[in-house]
């Protein structure tokens, strides 16, 4: 009976034994009553990095972390199994290489006659938690972005109502008829609110370019000087509208850097406006260049609000918004920074910004590396020429948006132009038929017949090929851009237009056709 019974008890072993051992991906560890390691399954072994002859009689301490052990966690860890029956945790273990892994078990006492020690199951679960957290991460991006979308879309409603209402007020003045100064005070307020709408949406469009990293910089060797000037030219609206003193220090010689014109203005007249939007009224902006080893050096302070050590962190972020000394919103979407970060970046340069707190101002630099000595520098701008008689110079101007077209033509016609309106493809390529216009002002997505079919139409005639045509439209991507070219088109406006932008362009193209025909 007594070798029968130990035969039955060394098979149940060998059963249990294969069990342990199969059980591949936990580790399975048997401790006395004191914590000290009685048994070491082959699972443990692969997972610790411990053999069996190493470990047992070691106490189990040797699995936990540093701190852990110092706040005494595997003794506790006994207790609670001895007094609740089971203990369950999830923390960090260590292996004997010293790395550690993220180990979710639990801790059982074994009961035969008495208390007669511990079992301890656990597995590796590092990538388990490490995607765990990877998935809250990215839900909380997801959470964050669907936050900050419908903040935004808040703010651009806002910020796009904010204009349209004086120009509502405006209009309605001008109907009900009023004095000249009215009708000046009417026109102004119209022009400064169409300039300010047409900036929030250029600020749309170049966001959207950058997060789809698809700007693309027309670089020239340029003197950087003159697109500090027109970058202050066409920030000097907005920052004279609130009485703003704005000072101008440019050095004597010219600072030649390698750039795009256009953007390096651009990063100026932002920096500019985001200095008058956050300086009380009656404030001082200060703009400098300067060399400085290998780099040109602008620099844009002014004495407003000035900004905490948090909002500096963030200040170029997307849609950031930075309240004033009372949290309050000084408008805007929150893009222009971080435009003119990007911009900076792509130039090849850094921006950076310092504030002593609120209260206190804020100076904001720009460092862009200078062009290489001997480097021909190009020169920009519209040349000179005398003043055209304009009347010899006939106008087509095709837009389906009746309102757009008629004011268009109403504002030519006041600069001496001779110009005729159509409303949709197939009028203007009839009206162009009789007219063969010089100049054609062509809106690209018309009823009947789109623009791209008027401009390859008026190429084949044989009037067709000394026209100049210019696209004015909505569409102003690169493929919309490529695809007007393809069509025979000289330029590409995107609407909303400056009415400056559009004249020069008549005016330029209008001295074309006069040498031409000369």
């Amino acid at each position: 009976e007594r070798v029968r019974a130990e035969n039955k008890l060394r098979e149940s072993e060998a059963r249990y034994r294969v069990l342990i051992d199969s059980a591949k991906e936990y580790a399975i560890v048997t401790m006395d009553n004191e914590g000290l390691i009685t048994s070491w399954s082959s699972g443990a072994e692969r997972m610790m990095g411990y053999t069996a002859p190493e470990i047992i009689g070691q106490s189990s301490a040797v699995l936990f972390t540093h701190e852990d052990v110092m706040t005494n966690a595997p003794k506790d860890e006994l207790t609670r199994a001895r007094e609740e029956g089971q203990a369950e945790n999830e923390r960090w273990h260590r292996r004997k290489d010293g790395s550690l892994f993220w180990s979710s078990g639990r801790v059982m006492p074994l009961m035969n006659e008495g208390m007669n020690g511990f079992v301890k199951i656990f597995q590796d679960r590092t990538a388990q938690r490490d995607a765990e957290a990877a998935r809250d991460a990215a839900l909380a991006r997801l959470q964050d972005a669907d936050r900050q979308k419908d903040e935004f879309l808040a703010t651009l409603g806002h910020e796009l109502r904010n204009p349209l209402t004086p120009i509502r007020y405006a209009a309605r003045l001008l109907k009900h008829g009023c004095t000249p100064e009215m009708v000046e005070q009417a026109r102004v307020t119209i022009d400064r609110q169409t300039t300010q709408m047409a900036r929030l949406l250029d600020d749309l469009l170049d966001i959207s370019r950058i997060t789809r990293n698809v700007i693309e910089l027309r670089r020239d060797t340029m003197d950087l000087r003159d697109a500090i000037k027109l970058g202050v030219e066409i920030a000097w609206p907005i920052v004279n509208s609130v009485g703003h003193e704005l000072k101008v220090h440019l050095p004597p010689e010219a600072v030649y850097v390698v750039g795009d014109p256009a953007r390096l203005a651009q990063i100026v007249s932002n920096l500019l406006h985001n200095a008058a939007k956050f300086t009380e009224p009656g404030g001082r902006i200060v703009v400098s260049l300067q060399r400085e080893a290998d780099e040109a050096v602008i620099r844009v302070s002014d004495n407003g609000i000035g900004l905490t050590r948090e909002s500096m962190e963030r200040v170029f972020g997307l849609f950031t918004q930075v309240g004033g000394p009372h949290g309050q919103s000084r408008g805007g979407l929150g893009i222009g920074l971080a435009v003119v970060k990007r911009l900076v970046e792509l130039h090849g340069g850094r921006v950076d910004v310092a504030s002593a707190g609120l209260g206190t101002g804020s100076e904001f630099t720009v460092r862009l590396p200078l062009a290489a000595v001997g480097t021909s520098p190009k020169h920009h701008g519209l040349t000179n020429e005398a003043p055209l008689d304009r009347p010899h110079a006939q106008v087509l101007v095709v837009d389906d948006n009746v309102d757009a077209a008629d004011s268009l033509a109403a504002i030519l016609r006041s600069d001496g132009y001779s110009v005729k309106v159509a409303y949709d493809g197939v009028s203007a390529m009839e009206l162009a038929e009789i007219l063969q216009p010089q100049l054609v002002v062509l809106d690209l997505g018309l009823p009947r017949a789109d623009g791209y079919a008027v401009a390859r139409w008026i190429r084949q005639q044989p009037w067709g090929s000394g026209a100049h045509i210019v696209a004015v439209t909505g569409w102003g991507q690169k493929n919309d851009r490529e695809r007007s070219s393809a069509a025979g088109f000289d330029a590409h406006l995107v609407k909303p237009v400056d009415p400056n932008d559009l004249e020069r362009w008549l005016e330029k193209s209008a001295h074309a056709v006069a040498r031409s025909n000369s």
